[in-house]
């Protein structure tokens, strides 16, 4: 069986980190970038399954992604899920976010145990067997 392939957007290395080590249990591939630019690349080389997006990113931002991984109606609660994390509360910010197809919406900070249960949930969306040590 392929692995579900996980893609963590945030500028924060040591949020990156924490949650990779988090999510390794599970079997799935974890695969990283730190400004907007690097996920649009790594976005366009490969397929996720799950996408976990901070909207505040250098040099393109995390609401320039968002609709073109989920932008349309048919794309909506479909492949890939995605999980937004981001310090910049507010209402509109979360408007925009389920506007444009988001699956989660985090404000931080929050408990990551929180995160790992929404990626947890979208993981049985898909049919990954999970670690149900976690």
């Amino acid at each position: 069986m392929k692995k579900v392939k996980i893609l963590i957007v945030d500028d924060d290395k040591d949020f990156v980190r924490i949650v990779s080590q988090e999510l390794t249990p599970l079997g799935v591939e974890i695969y990283s970038a730190f400004d907007g630019e690097q996920a649009t690349e790594v976005i366009e080389e490969q397929n996720f399954q799950i996408v976990i997006l901070d909207l505040m990113l250098p040099k393109k931002s995390g609401f320039l992604i968002l609709p073109r991984l989920k932008g349309s109606e048919e794309k909506k609660g479909k492949v890939p899920f995605v999980i937004i994390t981001t310090a910049i509360g507010g209402r509109r910010s979360q408007m925009y976010a389920v506007k444009y197809g988001a699956d989660k919406y985090f404000e931080k900070p929050f408990p990551i145990i929180k995160l790992i249960k929404s990626v947890k949930e979208c993981l049985n969306k898909l049919n990954q067997p999970i670690d149900k040590t976690g």
